[in-house]
């Protein structure tokens, strides 16, 4: 199968599923196409998954014959030629059998559908993903409860596998369920096993590893049931991925010589390149770089075969993290660059912070510590923009639900107000007859509005009991009860517009704390022991803190303490009190303890000794950059921003450049406190 439609290239992306095997267009089971034709496209519709070469090949004997048979047929042809041009990756030339398709449909719904499948796989093979799911969305709405089942099938697989690569995890799930129903009602177990490989790499984004292991087990199952060999080496990659999110790396290993082992056994280009991508990412992460570097180099020029721009991005990073480990910073950092521009140019923001986040752990390894906090702050700034965008795309979904069901109230209440105006026609009618009936009807009249007014005033309760709840859920996190980083951001906004006067010789003072090594309590005790480390840790920050100071869950692992009120000689006793009252006792969890310690970077506002304001945002970046020293000058224990000691705009942008730089050169004091020796999770 094509490069982009193998699983995950590497570990450190967003796990993804098949890209383009998902975006096989079924055949066109017509009457009128003759059979030899027919049986001739189902083989290549097979083959083409696996071998998109030799599929062109055999299309392109056809294609006289095929040509000048029925519209049913020529459109099954086309099919297929778009699907196997897209999974050699001549986006291209899918676009265009696409183009020949949607004229050859003429009216014919179908058709028109399948056109719009063939374009969403050959806009996917560009990176255009926005297009690409506009275009699946197209045909499956196309679609109805009486359309054929394997076109619903594939558009389902289709929107869903587009979806996934957008990082909609929600969506995706509801389409490939359905795909996976619609194949098992059919009994169509090739297909069931795409989506079951689909779905096993959704779990594994979502962390419900067990699904993952079960769906990627029984793909494997109906690919060794079918002879699939080739279907199985992919398979075998998604259940590699799931051994390394659970850290179970000899099975990892296992399973990805095994995929390549398959690969090669048929002469599956694509799967094989995935394999030795994947295991080049495998001895990277064992610190075997020349084995790392060595099988990157074997897959380069599959991908470019296949025109793979993600695949082959994914090689440079291997490569150049590789050379920097191994002491070439020089050969690695350009390879770096050149795949970052590469995932920008493609809207992979997702995979740009990734790399970005990996490649200033390399760079802090080998002792480059300004060029790795160089790198932090551009992966804290896409992170940000990314968070922003998220934002606004749900603030749009939940404007436009808003605005339907206004529309769906107006025209409710238009349709009582039509139905009232010609009651009262009628009641006026009947006054003339018989007029004794008027006072009747005025009775019931007051009932009704008695009635209806005191069903207004209790819907009216009602909806502001919600209010409040929605106000209060939209301010709290909902695993620890503190407030969240939106309530936070809000309050400092208001703060910034309306700074409060601080009596003399106070400030206020911002702390963000990082549970030390809590990825290891996730990957080797389960996620649910992480949450009750979370859970304990807000309960002893509330514990040791005033109900004046704000305590915010900042997200992930860090926390975040705003205190509006403290002198500046107490700050550095503050941040002792939160180090022990985090690390004093083990969590205790389902019968065992688990050891915490927590780094923390602070600093007062306004910053002394001029009483420098400065916005909010930059007051947390300065912050993140003492947390970062206290992580990276062996954890448990707090870095504080004590007072400069430079004068002037100048003297604060070097510190906000790089406060390591800055203290070791005197322009800043920092106050240093220590916690216990953090203790590493077994």
């Amino acid at each position: 199968m094509g490069a982009a439609s193998v699983v995950l290239h590497t570990a450190r992306r967003a796990l993804r599923p098949w890209r383009l095997g998902l975006f096989l267009v079924a055949l066109t089971a017509y009457a009128q196409a003759a059979a030899p034709t027919q049986d001739a496209l189902t083989h290549i519709e097979i083959l083409a998954s696996d071998h998109p070469d030799r599929a062109l090949q055999q299309l392109r004997a056809l294609e006289a014959d095929a040509r000048k048979a029925p519209l049913a047929t020529r459109a099954a042809f086309l099919s297929v030629l778009g699907y196997s041009q897209a999974l050699a990756g001549d986006a291209d030339a899918a676009q265009r059998t696409s183009s020949e398709l949607e004229a050859l449909a003429s009216g014919n719904r179908e058709i028109a559908a399948e056109a719009m499948l063939v374009r969403a796989n050959a806009l996917f093979v560009r990176g255009t993903l926005d297009a690409a799911a506009a275009s699946a969305r197209n045909a499956l709405e196309s679609f109805d409860a009486h359309s054929p089942a394997r076109l619903r099938y594939w558009a389902r697989h289709v929107l869903g596998s587009i979806l996934f690569e957008q990082a909609r995890y929600d969506q995706a799930l509801t389409h490939l369920q359905e795909a996976a129903r619609i194949a098992e009602d059919n009994g169509w177990a090739r297909r069931r096993g795409m989506v079951l490989n689909s779905l096993a790499t959704l779990y594994l984004n979502l962390r419900q590893y067990d699904r993952a292991l079960q769906a990627a087990a029984e793909a494997c199952d109906i690919a060794r049931r079918g002879n699939d060999t080739a279907a199985l080496a992919n398979y075998k990659l998604t259940e590699a991925n799931i051994h390394s999110a659970t850290d179970t790396r000899p099975a990892q290993h296992m399973a990805l010589n095994e995929s390549l082992r398959l690969a090669r056994s048929v002469g599956a280009r694509a799967a094989e390149s995935a394999a030795l991508i994947n295991l080049s990412d495998y001895y990277l992460s064992s610190g075997d770089y020349a084995a790392a570097i060595g099988h990157a180099e074997q897959a380069m020029p599959i991908t470019r075969e296949f025109q793979d721009w993600s695949g082959e991005a994914t090689i440079q990073t291997n490569i150049g993290l590789a050379r920097i480990l191994s002491g070439d910073t020089a050969s690695g950092k350009p390879l770096i660059e050149t795949a970052l521009e590469t995932y920008a140019s493609h809207g992979a923001r997702n995979d740009e912070v990734a790399v970005l986040r990996e490649y200033g752990d390399a760079l802090r390894k080998t002792g480059q510590s300004a060029a790795a906090l160089e790198t932090l702050l551009r992966e804290r700034t896409l992170s940000e923009e990314l968070l922003q965008s998220e934002k606004q795309r749900v603030v749009l979904e939940l404007q436009a639900r808003y605005e339907a069901d206004k529309r769906d109230r107006e025209i409710t209440l238009l349709n009582r107000e039509n139905a009232l105006k010609d009651a009262q026609i009628e009641n006026h009618r009947l006054a003339r007859r018989v007029w004794w009936l008027l006072m009747v009807v005025c009775a019931l009249a007051a009932l009704v509005v008695g009635l209806l007014y005191r069903r207004v005033r209790s819907t009216n309760r009602q909806l502001e009991e919600r209010n409040e709840e929605l106000a209060i859920q939209s301010s709290r996190d909902p695993l620890t009860g503190l407030y969240n980083r939106r309530y936070f951001q809000q309050r400092m906004a208001q703060l910034d517009a309306s700074p409060a006067d601080l009596a003399t010789n106070t400030v206020r003072a911002t702390y963000l704390i990082d549970i030390d090594h809590f990825k290891r309590i996730n990957d080797r005790r389960g996620h649910p022991a992480g949450d009750a480390v979370l859970i304990a840790v807000a309960e002893r920050l509330r514990e040791a803190l005033r109900e004046a100071d704000m305590i915010v869950r900042w997200g992930g692992e860090e926390f975040l303490i705003f205190v509006p009120r403290i002198r500046a000689d107490q700050m550095a006793e503050l941040a002792q009190r939160i180090i022990h009252a985090i690390s004093g006792q083990a969590v205790a969890y389902n019968g065992d303890l688990i050891p915490v310690t927590a780094s923390i970077g602070y600093a007062p506002f306004p910053l002394p000794p001029g009483g420098i304001r400065l916005p909010w945002e930059r007051e947390i970046n300065l912050i993140d950059m003492a947390l970062y020293l206290a992580k990276a000058h062996g954890r448990s224990r707090a870095y504080g921003v004590a007072r400069l000691l430079t004068e002037g705009d100048g003297g604060i942008e070097r510190i906000e450049h790089d406060l390591e730089q800055a203290w070791t050169n005197g322009l800043v004091e920092l106050a240093i406190t220590e916690g216990p020796p953090p203790v590493p999770v077994d």
